[in-house]
């Protein structure tokens, strides 16, 4: 089971040696306050937040809200061009199916796009460059990839999806834009989703958020509320953040951009042979409110990890955290897929330690 275990690496290192720069013209029924807002974080050294397992012995849904680093809003490190240039094949190829903006987006895009392109060339002048072209178009240079992006002209009647459609090709987070409908209704107005897990903005931008929701276990009584008074709340000053995680199973036919863009339901596969098939995936989720259009926006930095790979606090308190889901929610996530193989992997776990003492 070696060579499925490295399946996932082997392809990260394949897409990095085969990448050809091209050039390119175009919870509670309360809602938390700021002071009960968890404080606590783990980041690895990119400042991606890795989630943080409840350790109780009883299942709560909550959102679990935090204070972000917003001094790393954006994450730039050593998988960029591997992500990029599976984001980048995306639009170029299924962009009917990771992108759909509604009518009415349009200020909002332009926004989401601004913001983006101030954050990655301020926050990294080595990898990002704003350019004007011999004919005076204004450019940025994504210097990695020695690619180059025309910014589309705010006053030349662009085509709302051209500026979200850059702000997800330079970075490598998802963007979502909510807004708010005349009955007062968050809608997802506009969404470029290209690492999404099960499914996909054709289908549901111009969906309220209590119906994207509708298939998540308690979501509706134990977070509806709160997420309906948290979206109405936000504030431009005071933008926050959280993390969730998935279990994922790969599969050896899989490419990482099967792996990374996960259209369908996640768990309609056959049962993984060993605990080297399955995967942690983990999102670190940041909403802020844009002061220009007043929409909410939500991002998504994905990361992915074998389960292997985790340190074994993380697959101990994982393992417990388990024991506490409801059944309704154990079947959500999908655990008779990969719990065989993943208790015998943690059973080994311990055992092996056992015998180092």
């Amino acid at each position: 089971m070696e060579v499925i275990r490295m399946i996932v690496s082997l392809l990260v290192i394949t897409l990095s040696l085969l990448h050809t720069p091209r050039n390119l013209s175009t919870e509670q029924k309360t809602i938390a306050s700021p002071d009960s807002i968890e404080q606590k974080t783990r980041e690895d050294d990119t400042g991606i937040v890795k989630p943080t397992f409840k350790e109780s012995e009883n299942y709560n849904l909550t959102m679990s809200l935090r204070r972000p680093n917003f001094h790393k809003w954006l994450i730039v490190d050593g998988k960029y061009e591997i992500e990029h240039n599976i984001r980048r094949q995306l639009l170029q190829n299924n962009k009917r199916r990771v992108m759909k903006c509604l009518p009415g987006s349009e200020t909002a895009c332009q926004e989401v796009l601004d913001l983006a392109l101030h954050f990655l060339i301020s926050s990294y002048p080595d990898r990002f460059e704003r350019i004007t072209s011999a004919e005076g178009v204004d450019q940025i240079y994504v210097k990695g990839t020695n690619e180059i992006y025309e910014i589309p002209n705010k006053t030349a009647g662009s085509s709302q999806t051209q500026a979200l459609e850059l702000a997800a090709s330079i970075a490598v987070e998802d963007f979502n834009i909510v807004m708010e409908d005349d009955n007062g209704l968050h809608i997802l107005a506009a969404a470029v989703s290209c690492f999404p897990v099960g499914w996909s903005p054709e289908d549901r931008v111009g969906w309220p958020i209590e119906r994207m929701h509708v298939s998540v276990p308690l979501w509706h009584s134990k977070l509806g509320f709160s997420v309906n008074k948290f979206l109405s709340r936000l504030t431009v000053e005071k933008p926050i953040e959280r993390s969730t995680y998935f279990v994922q199973v790969a599969y050896p036919e899989q490419s990482l951009a099967d792996i990374m863009c996960q259209l369908d339901p996640p768990h309609g596969g056959p049962k993984p042979v060993s605990v080297e098939q399955i995967l942690f995936r983990s999102e670190r989720q940041s909403f802020r409110r844009l002061p220009r259009s007043n929409a909410v926006l939500f991002t998504v930095k994905t990361s992915i990890k074998y389960m292997t790979e985790l340190d074994f606090e993380d697959v101990e308190k994982f393992r417990k955290e388990m024991t506490t889901w409801p059944a309704e929610v154990a079947a959500y996530k999908g655990i008779d897929l990969w719990k065989d193989c993943f208790v015998e992997y943690y059973d080994r776990l311990v055992l092996q330690r056992g015998n180092q003492y």
